[in-house]
């Protein structure tokens, strides 16, 4: 029976109180009864205080009274018998072989008791009223199941060996017993345990067991008496605002991916740390507009402009202002146009010369040929890029300049003009005094007869004889250079007469 008492207890009812009801068996010189229950009963009542001492071990003292006695072919005998023992158990639902509450809690125990016999008449012995008292060796073994933490129902069997004999009637001089007499008891009975510990939160669980002995009045908490933690966050499910999802601390128990303190639900930024006042978002710029609603975040800003600077001050932001450090128009993207043309200066090439109705690239063109003024050679003159502005050299002055390389004719060996050549040089002259606009380069050749030092320097002398005619006639020099080549640019065969004639020739070339 205090093997029951003893497992029904838990640590915070820690006192054990035991009722119970049993039969006594003999085990000795008549026979054995132990567990012959069809034979006649023998029965006895006790009762038991026991203390807890830990999950695995309890202490308690034992009492019963009742008969004791057999009856069988070897003999028979009846009386009174009265137990008392200290008992130690070790329970099997300690948290290590079985759950510490759990409902079927077996056990094992041993212990020191004291037997007390008293005798009635005993027939076949004629022995009556003797007295006697044994140290027992008390074994103990049980199943209790629980029905609640207070209450507990338990079967109980125990062993008791002593060293002594004749506690059965059977006594015979100068004989030596084979056999002790033992006694066995099973008994069935009740284990009341009542709470004798504080709850100060009143949580139902005493302050003894209680890991969190001060939780709020209301708050369901766990076997351990500490509130619930339903996603295992480390927050309890009355402080998590986010009670089923594993969250942090610093968020109020809900996701925060970021670790900005601000829960991701409430977090218009999960992903970047930022701060409360932006909904969890950053401002990098720290300019008082968060990132996500910031048009330039790295650059820090003003609200009029969506968080975008205003460098020039021109009321545009920098972000769509391709002239961001100089005040412009609106039209114009933020640029100036200094010459007011419509053209922004960083885009017109003459940027203080209003580009007027044949604007090329910002700048004037006066003839409209699609080359500005200021790169025009001829800007008064309608002609072609590859004259500068100029006008393309006429066929009449193609051909005249042809006649010109055939029909100049000098000196041989020396740098004097024929007077044969004078007409065609005559024509030439009026044509580059019309052509103001033209560069003339007068190049002289010869051809490969001779040394060649000497052959360049009578093609210079001839050339600038050439030049210096041209002069004469009204040409400004400065409009002319002249160039020896001597031998060295052919285009003939010096081989033959024809070819060298052909390569003593001046060329006259226009350069706009």
């Amino acid at each position: 029976m205090s093997g029951l008492i003893l497992q029904a207890q838990i640590a915070d009812r820690k006192l054990g109180i035991a009722i119970m009801g049993g039969v006594n068996q003999y085990n000795g010189d008549h026979g054995n009864r132990v567990f012959a229950f069809g034979k006649r009963y023998y029965g006895y009542g006790g009762a038991m205080l026991s203390y807890y001492i830990s999950p695995s071990f309890n202490v308690g003292l034992h009492g019963t009274i009742g008969e004791y006695g057999y009856s069988g072919d070897n003999g028979a005998f009846r009386g009174t018998k009265s137990d008392l023992d200290l008992l130690g158990i070790y329970k099997f639902n300690n948290g290590y072989i079985l759950a510490e509450r759990s409902k079927f809690e077996p056990f094992v125990g041993i212990g020191v008791g004291t037997s007390g016999y008293r005798g009635a008449q005993i027939p076949e012995v004629g022995w009556e009223g003797y007295r006697m008292n044994d140290i027992v060796l008390p074994l103990a073994a049980g199943l209790k199941y629980r029905i609640s933490d207070w209450l507990a129902v338990q079967y109980l069997f125990l062993y008791k060996i002593t060293d002594k004999d004749a506690r059965d009637g059977f006594i015979q001089p100068n004989v030596i017993n084979t056999r002790k007499d033992h006694f066995a008891q099973q008994s069935l009975g009740l284990v009341f345990c009542p709470a004798v510990k504080k709850d100060a939160d009143k949580d139902g669980i005493s302050d003894n067991l209680d890991k969190c002995p001060n939780t709020p009045k209301g708050v369901k908490v766990d076997e351990s008496g500490c509130p619930l933690d339903s996603d295992k966050d480390g927050v309890a499910d009355h402080l998590d605002k986010c009670p089923q999802v594993a969250g942090n601390a610093s968020a109020e128990g809900c996701p925060d991916r970021d670790g900005d303190g601000i829960h991701d639900g409430d977090d218009e930024c999960p992903d970047l740390a930022g701060k409360a006042e932006f909904k969890g978002c950053p401002d990098k710029d720290g300019d008082g507009i968060p990132d996500n609603k910031d048009a330039c975040p790295n650059e820090a800003g003003s609200a009029d402009f969506k968080g975008c600077p205003d460098s020039d001050k021109d009321g545009i932001p920098d972000n769509e202002d391709e002239c961001p450090n100089e005040a412009g128009s609106k039209e114009l993207k933020g640029c100036p146009d200094s010459d007011g043309d419509g053209i922004p200066n960083h885009k017109d090439d003459c940027p203080n010369a209003p580009a007027g109705a044949n604007g090329v690239k910002g700048c004037p063109d006066k003839d409209a040929d699609g080359i500005p003024d200021h790169l025009d050679k001829c800007p008064d003159l309608r002609g072609i890029a590859d004259n500068k502005g100029c006008p393309e050299i006429t066929e009449e002055e193609k051909r005249l300049f042809r006649e010109a390389l055939e029909g100049i004719q000098f000196e041989s060996g020396k740098d004097i003009i024929k007077p044969a050549s004078y007409p065609i040089l005559d024509k030439v002259s009026a044509m580059i005094k019309r052509h103001s606009e033209f560069d003339l380069v007068i190049e002289g050749h010869t051809d490969s007869q001779g040394d060649p030092a000497k052959n360049k320097d009578l093609s210079q002398r001839r050339a600038e004889a050439v030049m210096n005619y041209i002069t004469d006639k009204g040409v400004p020099a400065s409009q002319m250079t002249a160039k020896g080549f001597g031998d060295t640019v052919p285009v003939a065969d010096n081989a033959t007469p024809a070819g060298r004639a052909k390569n003593r020739r001046v060329e006259f070339k226009v350069i706009f």
